[in-house]
């Protein structure tokens, strides 16, 4: 067990951790995004959050003769527990007419591949992170942002994604209204399709734990003895393949079709490259 965990470690955690892999596909995810939110949201192609996953107490090390107490680090107050965070990115894949408009641009394959649907895939994991960092603190410390202005650069800063008010408002990252007695009712009904497309990354993370119970017995999740972050990411790999076969709550919330899993396994395979070559993906 512990050599297939390495193996998909290794071969798929960067692919995971990549966002810009997933350029051609913003205008799909948009329209998507749009026509389930009934026009509210027109330039959104995905819902950043964090999730916790509590861990067992961490016990005290050694460094340099000297005893380091790294329970403070894990500890969330908020929470009560001990927790490794984890940020990711979910969006839809729809057929819609922008293939046409980017015929021009990509070549035939990539062409074909933006007509697949695709509901329920999780990309852009990023951590793990401390229990005591915030949601501001795990966006700015994963590079998430960097990646995100490189594609709003690709589409002339069209779109963005949707996060919660906890993160710092920019040209690419969307956040809600501050809700207060002169919010307007075109704000409040753009903060309430907000937080509804949000809570999809929670759904996400339910569903690795409905799949994957080793991920929530905190008991067991010892980090000096168990290597705990491996057994995330992999869980969260084999989840969106998981949802590649089988319906889930993600596709009927945005009423799309999961890919095959060749589609996906295909663009998991591009390379990585640097953030100066992303858009020539």
């Amino acid at each position: 067990m512990n050599y297939g965990l390495a193996h998909i470690d290794k071969h798929f955690t960067p692919a995971m951790e990549d966002v810009a892999r997933w350029v051609h596909y913003v205008p799909s995810w948009s329209a998507a995004i749009e026509k389930q939110s009934n026009g509210v949201f027109k330039n959104v192609y995905g819902f950043v959050d964090v999730i916790c996953q509590r861990i067992c107490r961490p016990s005290s090390i050694i460094v340099n003769d000297v005893v380091v107490d790294v329970q403070r680090a894990y500890y969330c107050g908020y929470k009560g527990h001990h927790l490794l965070k984890w940020q990711g990115i979910m969006s839809p894949w729809y057929e819609f007419i922008y293939v046409c408009k980017l015929k021009v641009v990509l070549n035939l394959s990539l062409s074909w591949r933006l007509l697949s649907f695709c509901s329920g895939i999780l990309f852009g994991l990023s951590g793990p992170f401390l229990g005591t960092e915030s949601d501001s603190e795990c966006l700015q410390s994963s590079g998430v942002l960097r990646m995100l202005a490189v594609i709003a650069w690709y589409y002339e800063y069209q779109f963005g994604i949707f996060g919660d008010p906890a993160y710092p408002r920019s040209p690419v990252l969307f956040k809600p209204f501050v809700a207060g007695a002169y919010i307007s009712a075109a704000q409040r009904v753009y903060n309430y399709f907000g937080s509804r497309g949000r809570v999809t990354v929670e759904w996400f993370f339910g569903n690795v734990q409905q799949y994957w119970a080793t991920v929530c017995k905190w008991k067991t999740m010892r980090l000096h003895a168990v290597p705990v972050p491996r057994y995330m990411r992999a869980a969260v790999f084999l989840s969106n393949c998981i949802n590649c076969h089988y319906p889930n709550q993600m596709e009927s919330y945005f009423d799309c079709k999961p890919p095959s899993l060749r589609t996906y396994f295909a663009i998991m395979r591009l390379p990585v490259q640097g953030v100066n070559e992303y858009p020539h993906y």
